[in-house]
């Protein structure tokens, strides 16, 4: 999927999210919601605890809307509100 294909170039935070894959094993099926992103990373709240997470290290699962979509973390590392204006 290249960056022109992503299908969501909205708002993040307050998304479901599920960790796919990741470099780190810890966070791999880590289940939560977006509650904050920087250019690099994401803020996921699952089960009351706060856990940030790089994005280029990430292979997640998003909810949008009714859809979850599979998503490399590197196709959202830019800062949300450029990526907002596509």
């Amino acid at each position: 999927m290249t960056q022109k294909s992503f299908p969501f170039a909205g708002e993040l935070i307050g998304k479901e999210v599920v960790i796919e894959s990741s470099t780190n094993t810890s966070y791999v099926g880590l289940v939560g919601t977006i509650i904050d992103e920087t250019c690099n990373t994401l803020v996921i709240n699952s089960f009351g605890k706060r856990k940030t997470v790089l994005k280029s290290n990430v292979v997640l699962t998003l909810s949008i809307g009714e859809k979850d979509v599979l998503v490399n973390g590197l196709m959202l590392q830019k800062r949300p509100e450029a990526r907002i204006k596509q």
